[in-house]
């Protein structure tokens, strides 16, 4: 169960930057974990999903997961990286899932930045909290297989290995 695992990576407290993809209810039992976790300095992302923006007041396909909003939970959106030898430009990609939670209130990190132009909700928490590149992503996987992947599956570990190397970094 997904508590079961959440239990295992809060009690190991070894991992500080802690990835997944898949969705699941989150309970009274969930959330204490979670924010175990968080207390002990591990970071929770999950992936925003890929089926593009939330309908009004539902942030999550067909209603609103708690795992999405959870307020102990980094939700990982996706964006697509134009490059030609250098840096080129980067932008909202849009099959990222996006949206404001039906559930949770807007957190204070949210409630200075103006909503006006990207539609957000004044009083909801708007999703998701980052986004990294999400697509034509060069993977190779299961003992050398090679190919582009895309997905918020793909955004959320690299969002998980880029925190870890700035964590690392400010140790130093």
């Amino acid at each position: 169960s997904p508590d079961d695992i959440l239990s295992l990576i809060a009690s190991d407290d070894e991992v500080q930057q802690v990835s997944a993809s898949w969705t699941y209810d989150v309970d009274s039992t969930s959330d204490l974990l979670l924010q175990q976790m968080a207390v002990q300095g591990q970071a929770y992302f999950n992936a925003s999903g890929d089926q593009g923006a939330y309908a009004a007041g539902a942030a999550g396909a067909g209603g609103d997961p708690p795992v999405v909003g959870d307020p102990f939970i980094t939700i990982v959106g996706g964006t697509e990286l134009t490059a030609t030898g250098t840096y080129g430009t980067e932008s909202g990609w849009n099959l990222s899932g996006g949206g404001a939670s039906s559930i949770y209130g807007i957190p204070g990190y949210q409630q200075s930045v103006s909503m006006g132009t990207n539609q957000g909700s004044t009083t909801m928490r708007n999703l998701p909290d980052v986004a990294m590149v999400s697509t034509n992503v060069f993977v190779i996987y299961s003992n050398g297989l090679q190919g582009g992947a895309y997905g918020t599956s793909i955004a959320t570990p690299l969002w998980a290995a880029f925190l870890r190397l700035v964590s690392k970094s400010a140790a130093n």
